[in-house]
């Protein structure tokens, strides 16, 4: 599953979230760089 949304701090730019069972992958789009995302953060189990 792959979602896209905007949390990193209401900059309109859309990051991405990839979730399987009780993990997920977030890489927030860099605020000054349109394209280019940061470092994946794995959250959860």
């Amino acid at each position: 599953m792959q979602a896209g949304f905007d949390g990193h701090g209401g900059d309109g730019k859309p990051d991405i979230a990839v979730a399987d069972t009780s993990t997920a992958s977030i890489m927030f789009q860099s605020a000054g760089v349109a394209g280019s995302f940061l470092a994946p953060v794995q959250v959860g189990q």
